[in-house]
């Protein structure tokens, strides 16, 4: 399970500017997989993100080659981290920030952030 939930943001993504989109829309720099990209959705989910679509998220996740994070409420824990992604505690109509940094990045940010829209994931 990496990064721990209690791990600091790394330097790394700290420095990068990464401009907010409240449309669902991704957003960064560019698409070359060294830079992060990112995607700010509403959870759709009247239960909020719960163990179930948690667990779901992480399976999404773990099919793409990408680092993926996920940001609510000034905290962020890595996307293949159900605990992580339960402990971020976002309810219904919470925003969240899907980041994502590899090869794969722009693909799962579609993916994940339709998923926590409330949209069926698309067949890959």
């Amino acid at each position: 399970m990496w990064p721990p939930v209690s791990c600091a943001i790394p330097n790394r993504l700290k420095e990068t500017r990464v401009a907010k989109s409240t449309s669902g829309k991704t957003t960064g720099s560019n698409n070359d997989g060294n830079s992060p990209i990112s995607r700010t959705v509403i959870i759709a989910s009247e239960l909020g993100l719960h163990a179930r679509p948690a667990a779901e998220f992480v399976k999404q996740a773990g099919q793409f080659d990408a680092q993926i994070e996920v940001s609510c409420k000034g905290n962020t824990v890595g996307g293949l981290s159900i605990l992580g992604l339960m402990m971020l505690a976002a309810s219904h109509e919470t925003e969240v920030v899907i980041s994502a940094r590899g090869v794969d990045a722009p693909s799962a940010l579609a993916v994940l952030g339709d998923l926590l829209e409330g949209q069926a994931p698309k067949a890959s």
